[in-house]
């Protein structure tokens, strides 16, 4: 080796001892004058990546990182630490497109193959989550965070009981790893565990006091529970670590608005603009609730506010279209529409601008223009549900056949009287048992401002992820019901419900309404489903007392748009206990309110194809 590759040699050992000594100054400065010397030396590029992501410069990492592999393509570590890059600024694809190149370059790479699933979680990848990290644990049996990441995957696609083993195997390698302890306990959590969740998650206050999220996990325990104001102070510790985090906002909001606690409902909005007023999330789920609870006029400010505080985003143009249109000002609102169409961030918001503007156009008669509209959304998503119940609408007010086949409910409703379970002698005598179950999971004063149903309660989070035997029980019996809905669908590739077809199913949401006094749901489509349902549990003595009034009774057919004279109702079903009804998510449905005393208590849920 000549002196000055020697010297050169030396010097890039000094920069990284200092950088990884935490005096990053340093090395950058050293790191410069090899660099001058140097330009498109691969080794002290990709130290300077390092350097510049330890300062927090992302953008001058992944430039440093680029230059390294440009001079050589083949180093798999590189193309790791681009991935991490790109991850921190939210490139989600383009981390997830470095992590398959480093592996690529080395297939037995267990840092780039532990980013890869990590980043695949972020996009709700589950499932290759999954796959690729059972492999990858066997490459590093003795790291905890590869455990605790499989586990994540693991509850992420519904196998909780699996991701727990995972967490544990996390646990028994460093008992003190905080992400599996916090993993772990919201596992528990999702099960129905929450006494055991909050020991971990008090642990993990302990350890990690300022770790936003074990804040609200300890939030969601702590309501399982039934301690509503330690759970609110735990989300508004949450919500006080990390001001924009939405999810927070949204959960501790929805927790007081259930409970009648109206004066310090969306406070915590009011707050967090003020701190980071550039969050344009918080904004528009601000003005989101506002409309939810009625304050339409408030929306609108909120809305405003934000436009002058220089936030010219499409979602925040769509926002202000769906208020002055709420406002009967809807030429106006399509004036918003369009700006949102055409913002630059708009193609993060335009199914849901497209959306809302063929509702309007379908409230305004004019239904070729509502079904460009739709015709929009469903080139992106042939199976959104919501562009298809919008179709149908605006082919039934133009007579078109098509609606027919889309609306068939003789055929498409379908009612099926479930068996009761093992060891009891009626589905009337098991449901009395499931009644007692749900009676306590039903926590809330009043019902969801941004659900269908008024007078009443919903549970929260996943029913049948509940550890509990009823809930098992007629979760099985369920599944047998839409076994048979879905093998008895013909095999015909030209109707959007039949076309999907498939033996393998999974539910996307479950859960349990109550419905009070005077209660009923609004009517509504279920946007996640594929097949969506009604299963009675608990009936009012005022279904069976007047046939004409059908109290209680579900409908199909009749929308939630203001259409008056046009609305039609295409069929109603007479509520009975065990009985379950199944129907395409897409097909509008509501209930008809009743005058009794006694609850209506059912579940319901969405499935959809695995």
């Amino acid at each position: 080796m000549s002196a000055p590759q020697t010297a050169f040699v030396q010097s890039l050992q000094s920069a990284m001892s200092l950088a990884r000594a935490g005096r990053l100054g340093e090395a950058q400065a050293l790191l410069e004058q090899l660099l001058q010397k140097m330009p498109n030396q691969p080794d002290a590029l990709q130290l300077m990546g390092l350097v510049k992501r330890g300062q927090g410069d992302q953008k001058a990492a992944i430039s440093c990182f680029e230059g390294s592999l440009a001079a050589n393509p083949k180093q798999a570590h590189v193309q790791n630490n681009l991935g991490n890059a790109q991850a921190a600024l939210g490139q989600g694809e383009k981390a997830i497109a470095s992590y398959r190149k480093a592996i690529a370059l080395q297939p037995d790479y267990a840092d780039a193959r532990l980013n890869l699933a990590l980043a695949l979680l972020d996009t709700h990848a589950a499932h290759e989550a999954r796959t690729l990290l059972e492999d990858t644990v066997t490459l590093a049996p003795n790291n905890p965070r590869m455990w605790s990441a499989f586990g994540r995957a693991l509850r992420a696609c519904d196998r909780t009981e699996e991701a727990i083993v995972a967490f544990k195997r996390a646990l028994s390698v460093k008992a003190d790893y905080v992400p599996a302890l916090h993993n772990l306990a919201v596992a528990y959590t999702v099960l129905d565990r929450p006494q055991e969740a909050l020991a971990l998650l008090d642990r993990c206050t302990v350890m990690q006091p300022a770790q936003a999220m074990v804040h609200y996990n300890r939030g969601n325990a702590l309501y399982e529970l039934d301690r509503v104001e330690e759970a609110i102070a735990a989300y508004e510790r949450c919500i006080s670590l990390m001001p924009d985090y939405l999810e927070g906002h949204d959960t501790l909001n929805k927790l007081l608005w259930q409970h009648g606690l109206t004066d310090r409902y969306l406070a915590s909005y009011a707050w967090a603009v003020s701190q980071v007023p550039s969050t344009v999330g918080l904004w528009v789920d601000w003005a989101d609730k506002l409309m939810l609870a009625g304050r339409v006029p408030e929306a609108q400010t909120v809305l405003t506010t934000a436009l002058k505080q220089g936030l010219d985003a499409a979602v925040i143009h769509h926002r202000l279209g769906r208020v002055l249109c709420a406002l009967g000002q809807g030429e106006q609102g399509c004036v918003s529409y369009q700006k949102a169409l055409s913002g630059s961030d708009a193609a993060f918001h335009q199914r849901d601008v497209h959306m809302d503007l063929a509702r309007h156009l379908i409230e305004q008669a004019e239904y070729d223009a509502a079904l460009e509209e739709a015709a929009a959304v469903l080139t992106v998503n042939s199976y959104d549900q919501e562009a298809i119940a919008y179709q149908a609408v605006a082919w039934q007010q133009m007579g078109d056949r098509r609606a027919a086949e889309l609306l068939d409910f003789e055929r498409l409703v379908k009612s099926y009287k479930l068996d009761a379970p093992e060891g009891f002698e009626s589905i009337e005598a098991f449901n009395k048992s499931l009644l007692s179950v749900l009676a306590d999971l039903h926590k809330a004063k009043q019902h969801p401002a941004e659900q269908t149903l008024r007078g009443g309660s919903q549970t929260m989070g996943s029913l049948f992820a509940k550890d509990l035997p009823e809930i098992k029980a007629i979760k099985a019996q369920i599944e047998k019901a839409v076994m048979r809905y879905i093998a008895d669908m013909p095999d015909d590739s030209d109707h959007v419900l039949f076309r999907r077809k498939t033996e393998a199913f999974r539910f996307s949401g479950s859960w349990s309404v109550r419905l009070c006094n005077h209660g009923f749901h609004v009517n509504h489509v279920h946007s996640q489903g594929w097949i969506s349902s009604c299963y009675y549990v608990d009936l009012p003595d005022a279904v069976d007392q007047d046939e004409e009034a059908q109290q209680g009774w579900i409908k199909f057919g009749e929308t939630s748009m203001n259409l008056g004279e046009r609305e039609r109702i295409g069929r109603v079903v007479r509520p009975q206990s065990g009985l379950l009804v199944l129907f395409p998510s897409y097909m509008y449905h509501g209930t008809i309110p009743f005058e009794d005393d006694t609850p209506r208590t059912t579940i319901a849920f969405d499935v959809v194809p695995d």
